[in-house]
């Protein structure tokens, strides 16, 4: 199973489809100030995850991989909106959880979860230069994030860096072939409209990169999980796309790119039942 979550970072990102979305990934502008300025386009990403086939929580299994006590201190780097520090708590987590992320919408819809949940501090930050001290934490989180990051080397550092010893990072990242079936769409319809960038079929910084580099500062341990995605009707799945902006908005052929797009997806639908997405990602747990 896969998810996602904010970006952080000072410039730059990827998404699960960045490889076929071309270069408005790594520009801070986009991401800060359209993509993650409200929390709307990564809520329409997330709910598709409702259609898992088999269902996991994410959330708790690579939590469960965290072997906590309850007392940790725990830095959630790029924690988006909050899910896995509202997770925490809904655990009855009682150490100090901070949340970082690099885009003010994030922020905002991570501090309205922890009203709901627990009154502590969520705070903007760049995962290449963190705001907190050497060793500061027990456990940090990097779920998603890294390949956000332009330069997730940096990053990987920042977090050896405000890790105590004997704690331990735990780093999610998808692998390669995840979601291949949508980078195929969204390829596949850019090039029927001529637009460049169409992009490769693989992550950006996908779960191997990330096992390489962390290898250089932990001992790693590899946890992966698959699954699919069975989608019975396309407004879901049209509902991701949109999210991802296969075009800007108020491109002249925008809602004619989206129609084509919708109609694939019944095509497949109508044929073989479902639109089937696989997904696959890993946990490192690194000490």
């Amino acid at each position: 199973m896969s998810t996602e979550k904010g970006v952080t970072g000072g410039a730059g990102a990827s998404t699960p489809l960045g490889a076929a979305l071309g270069s408005k990934w790594a520009n801070p502008s986009y991401l800060r100030d359209v993509q993650y300025a409200t929390p709307a386009n990564l809520a329409a990403r997330q709910a598709i995850y409702r259609y898992q086939r088999p269902q996991l929580g994410l959330y708790d299994w690579a939590i469960d991989l965290a072997d906590l006590s309850g007392g940790e201190t725990i830095l959630d780097i790029g924690c988006g909106n909050g899910a896995y520090l509202a997770t925490l708590h809904r655990r009855g987590h009682v150490g100090l959880t901070v949340g970082t992320d690099f885009s003010s919408g994030m922020l905002s819809s991570a501090r309205q979860a922890r009203r709901a949940h627990h009154a502590q501090p969520v705070v903007q930050g760049d995962a290449t230069a963190l705001p907190f001290s050497a060793s500061a934490a027990d456990v940090v989180l990097s779920m998603h994030m890294l390949y956000h990051v332009p330069q997730p080397l940096r990053a990987v550092v920042e977090l050896r860096r405000v890790v105590r010893a004997g704690g331990r990072v735990l780093i999610v990242l998808n692998e390669a072939a995840h979601q291949g079936q949508l980078r195929a769409l969204l390829r596949d319809t850019r090039l029927e409209f001529g637009e460049s960038g169409a992009g490769g079929a693989s992550e950006l910084f996908d779960l191997d990169a990330g096992e390489e580099m962390a290898s250089r500062f932990f001992d790693v341990q590899r946890h992966e999980v698959h699954g699919e995605l069975v989608i019975p009707e396309p407004a879901p799945v049209l509902d991701y796309v949109k999210s991802m902006g296969i075009v800007q908005s108020g491109h002249a052929r925008e809602a004619e790119m989206l129609r084509s797009v919708e109609a694939k997806i019944a095509e497949t639908i109508n044929a073989e039942g479902a639109f089937r997405i696989t997904t696959s990602c890993g946990c490192l747990v690194c000490r």
